[in-house]
């Protein structure tokens, strides 16, 4: 009888062993699922550069959460980026941009999934209406925050680092 209690004791214990492995092998699992890898950064990046370039603002507008800090004004709304997007594009018909090296990729949070990405843009835009066109660089800044799977832009803003104006 003492015997097998014990034999039960010892397979209680080895079940319990399992599921903390289990369960640490499913923690580890979502921590890996939920953190923003380069690759997933680099590629919102190109969709940026690609959606600005084709004027795709519905396209743009997939990459931003909800709300986001804008250019300066905090908690901008998707409809005000929209408006702000239609102005963007009225007044300069032709965009180019071309996004070049990653100067930095920081962490911010874990809890959710957040990183900072800095990179160097060069732009050209024209307007054949006024003849009048500006190239030049800056260097982007962008929040990119994981929620369900999905990168969104909470925080977008650009420092323009030289412009040269043309007609």
């Amino acid at each position: 009888e003492a015997e097998r209690i014990k034999r039960e004791a010892e397979e209680r214990m080895r079940q319990a062993k399992r599921q903390r492995q289990e369960a640490a092998e499913e923690a580890a699992r979502i921590a890996r699922a939920n953190n923003i890898s380069r690759s997933e950064l680099l590629n919102l990046v190109h969709r940026y550069e690609r959606y600005q370039n084709n004027k795709d603002i519905s396209g743009l507008l997939t990459l931003y959460a909800d709300y986001v800090d804008y250019f300066g004004k905090s908690s901008t709304s998707k409809d005000s980026i929209y408006s702000d997007k239609v102005k963007y594009y009225r007044r300069w018909p032709y965009v180019h941009m071309t996004a070049g090296d990653i100067l930095s990729i920081e962490s911010v949070s874990d809890n959710p999934p957040t990183k900072r990405i800095k990179y160097n843009i060069t732009f050209d835009v024209y307007s054949s209406s006024r003849r009048r066109g500006v190239k030049g660089s800056a260097v982007n800044v962008q929040v990119i925050k994981k929620t369900n799977g999905r990168l969104k832009i909470i925080y977008d803003n650009q420092k323009v680092t030289s412009r040269r104006k043309y007609r």
